[in-house]
């Protein structure tokens, strides 16, 4: 299982993207048979990556939810603010950048207090989020990143799964 993710993760890093996909989906199926639900999410959320990129952001949406959700119950903050980024990119896909940098600015707390390391690997803040968060925004973004920094882990991802929490 373990194995099966890190060559998933290497194909990811040499651009791979369906061979990335394949040796995930196997993992994720590994980890979900013997019920590691810290894996399952660390995967999903990785996949979720993977698959945006290769342009399915239904499927983004619906890994990105099963791992946020087990990344909340485990107290996984690094995991939870990837997965924020997630879904500030998906917000940014629409068009909703209000959402998309409300959302990035709350991953961006969550690392922040946790001191989370930069990424060496692909991550949704380098390819999608990393612009919204320094590209001179307008008044009305630097709001919307003041409101997703001060929201409490918790309200982030309930924001992100949808509950109007703000």
């Amino acid at each position: 299982m373990a194995a099966l993710g890190n060559l998933g993760l290497l194909a990811l890093r040499n651009g791979g993207l369906e061979t990335a996909e394949e040796l995930l989906e196997e993992s994720l199926l590994l980890a979900n048979l013997v019920d590691d639900a810290w894996y399952v999410a660390n995967i999903c959320v990785s996949l979720a990556y993977v698959v945006m990129r290769l342009g399915d952001a239904d499927r983004a949406d619906t890994l990105l939810r099963g791992g946020i959700v087990l990344a909340a119950d485990l107290g996984e903050a690094p995991l939870q603010a990837e997965a924020l980024d997630g879904f500030a990119a998906l917000a940014a896909r629409t068009d909703d950048a209000d959402r998309a940098v409300t959302l990035a600015g709350a991953a961006s707390a969550i690392r922040e207090r946790v001191a989370v390391p930069e990424q060496s690997a692909p991550s949704f803040r380098e390819t999608y989020v990393r612009h919204l968060l320094t590209g001179g925004a307008p008044d009305v973004l630097q709001k919307a990143l003041a409101r997703g920094r001060g929201l409490e882990p918790t309200d982030a991802v309930s924001y992100a799964l949808g509950s109007d929490v703000l």
